[in-house]
């Protein structure tokens, strides 16, 4: 099935000045679409880090979303970054995120700077998703490394900007991968710690089917909740043999289960 892994660029984050909205909203996204998240990451302004993390990211997953660092400040380098990681030539003005660009500053009644102008430069190894929100465009890099292909979307960071960009980026992605199917299914128990309730399903956790996976996911007010999942097969189908195998816990676990 279709991987992909996420990436936030920003100090703001690591320092904890700002809270990382993004990441969520992402994995949100791509889960309609079928597609598992292997990891979220975020990464410090730095260039190295930046390809270095990336670098690794498109040689592993078949997609990764970047979003952040793409301002018109000096600190904002992800753009440079992602250039030299795909080997981009050189730089070319992309003329509809410049008229966006323009309307933008021209409505608020400030200047083009050229800070501003600089935006809507891409490396000419990208496509161009234009960014209606703001002044950053969504950059779409298609890679291959070694026989291994991805593609790389680069959003800006500013979440409302991010949350507009998505549809676009979702019907990018659904073009090029298609959409697959995860299966869902969570129970919620009361009166078992987490590690007596382990204890107590073992046998039945370990006759698991293999593409079935179990997650606990305690909580101090609620209980522990079991969900289920299978990954890229049918949703009916799935669903169906999911709720066979709850069928078989509830005759273990009786009255502990309460949803």
């Amino acid at each position: 099935m279709t991987t992909a892994a996420i990436f936030t660029i920003g100090d703001e984050i690591l320092i904890g000045q700002i809270t990382d909205t993004n990441s969520g909203m992402l994995a949100r996204a791509l889960g309609t679409l079928g597609i598992r998240v292997s990891r979220m990451t975020s990464i410090s302004d730095n260039r190295d880090e930046i390809i270095n993390c990336l670098g690794k990211a498109l040689k592993e997953n078949d997609l990764v979303l970047v979003t952040g660092g793409l301002g018109p400040t000096k600190d904002d380098i992800t753009k440079d970054a992602l250039a030299s990681l795909t080997g981009s030539r050189k730089y070319v003005t992309h003329s509809g995120q410049l008229q966006v660009i323009h309307e933008f500053l021209h409505f608020r009644g400030l200047e083009m700077l050229d800070a501003n102008r600089a935006q809507a430069d891409v490396p000419d190894s990208c496509e161009v998703i234009v960014n209606r929100r703001g002044t950053a465009p969504i950059m779409v890099f298609r890679t291959e490394t070694d026989g291994h292909k991805c593609t790389l979307y680069s959003m800006p960071g500013v979440p409302f900007e991010t949350e507009a960009a998505l549809p676009d980026v979702l019907e990018d992605i659904k073009l090029h991968f298609g959409v697959a199917e995860i299966c869902h299914r969570t129970i919620m128990t009361y009166g078992l710690a987490e590690s007596a309730l382990s204890k107590l399903i073992e046998p039945w956790e370990d006759a698991l089917p293999p593409d079935i996976h179990l997650a606990y996911l305690p909580n101090p007010l609620t209980g522990v909740r079991l969900r289920l999942s299978i990954y890229g097969g049918t949703k009916a189908e799935d669903k169906a043999r999911i709720d066979a195998e709850l069928a078989k816990l509830r005759t273990i676990l009786g009255s502990a289960i309460y949803s």
